[in-house]
């Protein structure tokens, strides 16, 4: 069971990638703001619902 929902950005970054990973482990489910449509190798299976689009965007 999912402890909740967090929204992560810079998901894609060096730090952002461990603490998605991190979330994961501890049972979060993960919402990631990122500019295109990519899945970090770490995250094989763990499925983080990936939003398209940045800050800046209307």
């Amino acid at each position: 069971m999912s402890r909740g929902v967090v929204a992560v950005t810079g998901a894609t970054g060096f730090l952002g990638r461990r603490l998605v990973t991190a979330l994961f482990a501890d049972g979060w489910t993960v919402r990631i703001l990122a500019r295109r449509d990519i899945i970090d190798p770490d995250w094989a299976g763990l499925e983080p619902q990936v939003v398209i689009g940045g800050l800046s965007d209307p």
